[in-house]
């Protein structure tokens, strides 16, 4: 399909709907993924896909950007954590070769440049999730869910540094 990805219906509402297009009755008719919380990875899912499973799935779960429609998605963003790793635990070894022959040059050139493209792949799926810096803040969660770090309680953001001078003040 061409032309732009369509922004959530939800986005735009917060937005204020910066088209004017008449929205109608959209949200009773977009698809709201179940969310039945942390699961644990499939067989095939080993080796360090499977510890970023349970480092990375948790948090997701508990932002909200891991629904149960999302699972299949966030396997592949496991298999392409460990396949990285293991591309570039491979570049690290001819690099550090005394003596590389142009066997190794080629070597080296044909796996940095599959390594360039599994981040950018990764990098691309991981903000699917909301999992990089540049992407939380495009991440709209729906009341209740998801709490914004150093919040007073009612989700509005608390300098951590005044926090803790007004924690000194005895205030």
């Amino acid at each position: 399909m061409a032309g732009r990805r369509p922004a959530p219906t939800s986005l735009k509402l917060l937005r204020g709907n910066p088209g004017h297009r008449p929205i109608g009755d959209v949200m009773s008719r977009e698809p709201q993924p179940g969310r039945s919380g942390f699961r644990a990875p499939p067989v095939h899912v080993t080796g360090e896909a499977r510890k970023f499973w349970y480092a990375q799935g948790p948090e997701l779960v508990q932002m909200g950007t891991l629904t149960d429609a999302d699972w299949p998605s966030f396997e592949d963003l496991c298999l392409l954590h460990e396949e990285k790793l293991a591309l570039t635990t491979q570049i690290n070894r001819l690099r550090v070769k005394k003596r590389r022959t142009g066997k190794d040059e080629n070597e080296l050139s044909t796996l940095e440049g599959r390594r360039r493209k599994a981040i950018a792949q990764f990098t691309k799926l991981a903000g699917e999730f909301g999992a990089t810096a540049a992407a939380r803040p495009r991440v709209r969660l729906p009341s209740g869910q998801g709490e914004f770090p150093f919040s007073g309680g009612g989700g509005q953001p608390v300098d951590p540094l005044a926090e803790q001078h007004r924690q000194l003040a005895g205030a």
